[in-house]
């Protein structure tokens, strides 16, 4: 339970001092979880945020493939707030080149699926935000992911590195095998 308050209290902070903004604030919502439980949160805080530009935008990615298709989710989130979700479509953004990134930004080229959201920062900016909220990066902080083993690559920690891995291997195989089914939940 401390644990649970501790989060959510850090949580509320986060979101609340993010929606301090001179200019509209942008929310991009999947209905999943993360940017769920965000929208939720600002919701909360509208009434106790002093703002000039009132309640976030949202805004949300949409895909015409099924299995990217997320539209059914966001209904339910933005109905429950009574939101109007603005929304790009995903399907005919194309990628730069990760080489061309690379040397455009002098750094780490986007992620392979990372420019799919450009048509929505686009979006937003047109609008006139230039503060974007999202749930991107909430499943590694509450899951985990291997970043950590880059970190030690870095160091040349190289057996304290393998032992990471085979320990992440076997937890992602613990993970990995086991599956839920509707038996399961009876």
């Amino acid at each position: 339970t401390e644990y649970a308050e501790h989060f959510f209290g850090i949580f509320k902070e986060a979101v609340r001092c993010r929606l301090r903004s001179q200019t509209p604030v942008s929310l991009f919502v999947s209905g999943g979880l993360d940017s769920s439980s965000i929208l939720g949160m600002a919701h909360h805080l509208i009434g106790n945020v002093v703002s000039e530009t009132g309640g976030p935008a949202v805004y949300s990615l949409l895909s015409g493939h099924p299995d990217a298709d997320e539209r059914n989710y966001l209904g339910d989130v933005a109905g429950m707030w009574g939101d109007t979700v603005h929304s790009a479509s995903m399907d005919n953004s194309t990628a730069d080149p990760l080489a061309d990134q690379a040397r455009r930004f002098l750094d780490l080229p986007d992620f392979p699926n990372g420019s799919a959201w450009q048509p929505l920062y686009d979006l937003a900016r047109r609008n006139g935000s230039r503060v974007t909220l999202w749930g991107f990066g909430g499943d590694e902080w509450l899951a985990g992911d291997r970043a950590h083993c880059a970190d030690l690559l870095l160091r040349l920690k190289i057996p304290t590195l393998l032992r990471q891995i085979r320990h992440d291997v076997a937890k992602s195989n613990i993970w990995a095998s086991r599956t839920f089914t509707v038996r399961d939940a009876a």
